[in-house]
């Protein structure tokens, strides 16, 4: 049990739960952040949730159970029950990452009243994670959404207290949660971007009745005067039309079609370039993507490109057979010499993450760096003006300029001279 005033209070509300309820609560039980309260709202369940909650009853400091008026009346219940600082809602069905609360903490400490929002995860039944909600709230943007899934948020206790709780009337039964932030936003309540996950199944309400949940959220935004009655118009017949593709396609289902799409394109970009014979063709496709591509800078054939952002400065050369990775951003600059086989990284995974999810950080290489063969960027580093990276090298951190590094993982062994002026023009004017 916890002391009289944790720093968090941790709200799961629940109804015949029984599949997937002890995920939720084994996601809470081992935070690494351990000064909270856990709070569970039974709606009176009688298909075994209840059994699997006293498997955790040392680690449930309130459960209440009793039939209620709909989930939001729940969501009531347990605020009023409330102690902590922050309070965070966990249906039933989703999970906290297992740092979840100690980077909420961090971002809190400083934070004073606000609601705290994170990422969300959607995982499907089979516990595949097939796509995310990682936006930010703007305001300037309402009427297409909040930006953040309300799972993710965690909200000062005081402005529950202030502003008053969830609604229970019928016209809000799916969308509480959104004229909730709605009004605390027109309050004038902070928002802040922190960098927790939470991960949530699909198939809740507010999916299967996209187009109510919806209409419901437009109908709080006219009531509180964030759109005008034109704009409500407006809205409601980009709706219509959303809802009638959502009556036919999932959430699952676009997130599947927009990645066998990209795919697609990333291989017939690839195709297209390989092809073509001419370095000006070849830079002209490049270019065509969203590629800058600086004076006499070359990247030869056969080398894989990702689509996303990429720079490449005046004087540089990637040699044949690399791999550049650019769904995030790859930022090379001048006169940087890329030797055969070398992988430049922005992208990879979480190991330490409940559901292994991506993580994408951007790749920097300064003027006059020198990779050579076969060596391997990862994620998030920056290689110093005139670095070295010797041959099959795995670079994990940032290399300091004028450094000569090698080894898995690299280290420093040497200094490089650091009066460098060359430029280098390693193309072919005609290459397949």
């Amino acid at each position: 049990m916890k002391k009289d005033k944790p720093y968090f209070s941790i709200i799961t509300v629940c109804y015949n739960s029984s599949k997937t309820i002890e995920r939720t609560i084994t996601s809470v039980v081992h935070q690494t952040f351990q000064d909270y309260e856990y709070i569970i709202i039974d709606g009176g369940s009688n298909d075994g949730t209840l059994e699997l909650i006293d498997k955790y009853k040392p680690y449930i400091d309130i459960l209440i159970s009793e039939p209620d008026e709909g989930i939001y009346d729940a969501f009531n219940k347990g605020i009023k029950q409330a102690k902590g600082r922050y309070v965070g809602i966990l249906n039933s069905d989703d999970t906290y990452n297992h740092d979840t609360l100690a980077r909420i903490h961090k971002v809190a400490s400083f934070a004073g009243e606000a609601i705290i929002y994170g990422d969300t995860y959607f995982i499907d039944q089979e516990d595949v994670v097939f796509s995310s909600n990682i936006g930010n709230f703007n305001p300037l943007e309402l009427s297409s959404g909040i930006g953040f899934m309300h799972p993710s948020s965690f909200i000062s206790r005081e402005i529950y207290l202030r502003e008053g709780m969830y609604s229970t009337a019928k016209e809000l039964y799916i969308a509480a949660d959104a004229d909730f932030l709605v009004r605390c936003y027109k309050a004038g309540v902070d928002f802040i971007k922190s960098d927790h996950k939470v991960f949530m199944r699909t198939g809740g309400l507010s999916e299967t009745s996209f187009y109510k949940a919806h209409l419901q959220y437009l109908n709080a935004l006219q009531k509180h005067e964030v759109i005008s009655s034109r704009g409500f118009r407006i809205e409601k017949l980009k709706l219509a039309s959303k809802g009638v593709l959502k009556n036919f396609l999932s959430r699952k289902d676009v997130a599947t079609g927009k990645l066998q799409i990209w795919i697609f394109l990333v291989a017939f970009y690839n195709f297209i370039y390989r092809i073509l014979i001419f370095h000006f063709f070849k830079n002209w496709w490049l270019k065509l993507f969203g590629f800058k591509i600086g004076k006499k800078s070359h990247i030869h054939s056969p080398t894989f490109l990702s689509l996303g952002k990429f720079q490449l400065g005046d004087y540089s050369v990637i040699n044949p057979h690399c791999i550049l990775d650019n769904r995030g951003n790859i930022a090379i600059g001048n006169s940087v010499s890329i030797a055969h086989y070398c992988k430049i990284y922005t992208t990879g995974h979480d190991i330490h993450c409940t559901y292994f999810t991506g993580k994408k950080r951007d790749v920097v290489i300064e003027n006059h760096a020198v990779l050579f063969s076969s060596c391997i960027i990862q994620p998030g580093v920056t290689i110093g003006e005139g670095a070295v990276v010797m041959p099959g090298a795995v670079v994990t951190k940032d290399v300091p300029a004028y450094a000569l590094v090698g080894g898995n993982p690299a280290k420093k062994v040497g200094e490089r001279n650091s009066n460098l002026h060359y430029n280098l023009d390693y193309g072919y004017k005609f290459i397949k």
